[in-house]
């Protein structure tokens, strides 16, 4: 079973940016809409029941900030 909890578009737990809702003509970002509307059945839904758009969370995790940290407090360490 696909849950929205468990796609790389879902943020904060009740918005879903999948890049299938559009672009926001503000930012050019996906536009955030509801889990709950782009998961539903109405026209206003592009995932759908069937979850047409769904990614799954990236397990492997490369970069972020330990690794910056890490980067940067070597080099502070190798500088002195």
């Amino acid at each position: 079973m696909k849950l929205c909890i468990n796609c790389k578009h879902n943020v904060r737990e009740i918005w879903c940016e999948s890049p299938a809702n559009g672009l926001s003509p503000v930012n050019g970002d996906p536009k955030t809409l509801f889990a709950l509307v782009s998961r539903g059945t109405s026209n206003l839904g592009n995932c759908g029941p069937d979850a047409v758009n769904f990614e799954p969370i990236s397990t492997t995790k490369s970069g972020g900030f330990t690794e910056a940290f890490n980067k940067i407090f070597s080099e502070l360490r190798t500088s002195k």
